[in-house]
């Protein structure tokens, strides 16, 4: 009987100790400082509104800004100042614009031939998109941004 008693007794203080710890947990998290969530947040105006003007998206504004060796404030401000991805990178020394295109272009071709490999694309689909691929990052990097 009196074992008994022992293990219940040890059994209701973890409980009780167990029960502490998730009360404090919860309150901790009740009263810390909440921020929005993410998905409410307003957009930066750096790169995204120059991806906007330039038809790029925000990876690949940060993929041109790495390969032309820019921050993407300064890339932001050089296309926000009326300037296109080509003549950007044809003024950075060591860099072209056909360089710029061939590592714009580089993910999304292997993507696609990942895809054709897997049987979700035909060859002859996938010989297309990346043909259109190339053909609108061409374009992209033509135009100027607005400022």
């Amino acid at each position: 009987m009196r074992a008994k008693l022992g293990r219940w007794r040890r059994t209701a203080l973890l409980a009780l100790a167990g029960a502490a710890i998730i009360s404090g947990a919860l309150i901790a998290i009740a009263t810390a400082p909440h921020s929005r969530p993410r998905a409410h947040r307003p957009a930066p105006r750096s790169a995204l509104s120059a991806g906007a003007r330039t038809g790029l998206g925000r990876t690949q504004l940060a993929l041109a800004a790495g390969y032309l060796g820019l921050s993407a404030s300064a890339l932001h401000r050089r296309l926000h100042a009326g300037s296109s991805l080509a003549r950007i990178a044809a003024s950075t020394r060591g860099r072209s614009a056909h360089g710029l295109l061939e590592a714009l272009v580089k993910a999304r071709v292997a993507r696609i031939e990942a895809e054709s490999a897997r049987g979700a694309l035909s060859a002859q689909r996938a010989r297309r998109r990346i043909a259109r691929v190339r053909r609108r990052t061409q374009e992209v990097l033509a135009r100027a941004g607005s400022g």
